[in-house]
């Protein structure tokens, strides 16, 4: 692993807030009212169609995408149109420690760019990152894709992954990253893997969890 970290990307959704708070609950359930009223896929086949699609596509536009006809703009409207104040509040303590963190830091989430900007100013964290690379900003390929993780340091200004840090609460998200030569950090309660190179509860132990973002 790298003594110098230059660069820090952050995943959005469950990693930069609690994925306790409700919000990808509400997000879920809009993915499957469009599923149903837009696509006509059956109630009740959409639940397991939606595991499908995550495992073998990352996400469930993915596998819309792949085996329907669909507009992702639309789709990504529609499920992002939630009231993102009643779940997220501001945080003064990761402001605290992302502002004390030197590095450059951007945003690498499978959401849309409009999601992530609501998310962050809930958050009052929005002014802390470079940039969004979003689902679009991708050309809507989504992690664990690698095209995304070369694309996100090609649009970072050609940083080489042996300087950079990925944070992802998805463990199978870090894998390209892992092979690409990122520091990995995985977040939350899900099963680490062999390419994890740290694991941290939530996204306020990063600092102290690793001593090298200090160097």
């Amino acid at each position: 692993m790298p003594m110098q970290i230059k660069a820090i990307f952050l995943d959005l959704d469950g990693t930069v807030y609690s994925p306790d708070n409700g919000i990808w609950e509400k997000i879920a359930a809009r993915m499957e009212i469009y599923m149903h009223q837009v696509l006509s896929i059956p109630k009740n086949d959409i639940p397991e169609l939606r595991k499908k699609y995550f495992i073998k596509y990352g996400t469930t536009l993915k596998g819309l995408q792949t085996n329907f006809i669909i507009d992702p703009e639309d789709y990504l409207s529609f499920v992002h149109d939630i009231p993102v104040g009643e779940f997220i509040k501001r945080d003064e303590s990761l402001r605290q420690i992302l502002n004390n963190l030197p590095q450059s830091k951007w945003i690498l989430t499978n959401s849309n760019k409009e999601h992530a900007i609501r998310v962050l100013t809930a958050l009052g964290v929005e002014d802390q990152f470079k940039d969004i690379f979003g689902v679009a900003e991708m050309q809507y390929h989504n992690k664990p894709d690698p095209y995304v993780f070369q694309q996100a340091l090609e649009n970072a200004g050609g940083i080489p992954p042996s300087k950079c840090l990925f944070v992802d609460d998805i463990p199978q998200n870090l894998v390209p990253a892992w092979e690409m030569g990122f520091t990995t950090v995985l977040v939350g309660n899900n099963p680490q893997n062999f390419a994890t190179h740290y694991s941290i509860d939530r996204i306020h132990d990063l600092p102290d969890a690793i001593p090298i973002l200090k160097d």
